[in-house]
């Protein structure tokens, strides 16, 4: 017991030293305090320690480690990612997954559009007039599911079909008034949403110059 009051008193005594991130971890920490109810008169209460996670059992050590994620496990399921994280493509599928949950939220279930008619409409608008091979070429798709895009969407009034007088099994495609009033509303909801969501992961520069290098990767797409 003596040691204890000794020990005690001169950590007491000590001068006190400020800790700096380079300073040398504390091991043990024991000062006196205010006394409890049922405490022997003339003995030091140690105040209690901070559970010292390297002495602790495995179990709960791993316990409290599994609470907290790191940056080597999916972002669902946590599972380790080991040499995927360094795939470019697998980080780019992830990301998908982020921005199309934005795109449900905001176009999909609203207005009750794919990202392939959403995507198919904004080309279409953006360049006045295209045609379904041009479509197909572009997003890399057959030209069948091209088709069932375009029928949707002049089933909604947003496309209009119009066939080529160069050549008459041709077709050439317009967006409607309609067309080019709702896909701008959409792609205006579109980016302030991702700007908003995504705002506590990128800052706005580092929004824009992702953008920029998954267009440049995009551009290295050969052609069909």
């Amino acid at each position: 017991m003596a040691r204890v009051v000794d020990r005690v008193t001169s950590i007491e005594e000590g001068a006190a030293r400020p800790l700096s991130f380079c300073s040398e971890p504390v091991t043990e920490t024991a000062r006196p305090v205010a006394p409890i109810s049922g405490a022997v008169p003339g003995r030091t209460v140690v105040a209690p320690k901070a559970p010292d996670l390297r002495r602790m059992p495995s179990p709960r050590r791993q316990a409290i480690s599994a609470a907290e994620p790191t940056l080597d496990e999916t972002p669902d399921g946590r599972l380790q990612e080991d040499e995927l994280k360094r795939l470019m493509g697998y980080q780019v599928a992830q990301a998908n997954v982020v921005t199309l949950a934005v795109f449900q939220e905001v176009v999909g279930k609203p207005l009750g559009l794919r990202t392939v008619e959403y995507t198919v409409l904004a080309l279409i608008a953006s360049n006045g007039e295209a045609s379904p091979a041009q479509l197909a070429k572009a997003l890399n798709l057959s030209p069948s599911y091209i088709t069932m895009a375009l029928d949707k969407l002049a089933g909604k009034g947003f496309v209009r079909r119009e066939t080529d007088e160069r050549d008459r099994r041709a077709q050439r495609l317009h967006a409607t008034r309609q067309g080019r009033a709702q896909v701008g509303q959409m792609t205006q909801a579109l980016l302030e949403a991702e700007r908003r969501l995504f705002s506590g992961a990128l800052s706005e520069v580092e929004q824009l110059m992702l953008k920029e290098l998954l267009h440049k990767l995009a551009r290295t797409r050969r052609p069909a």
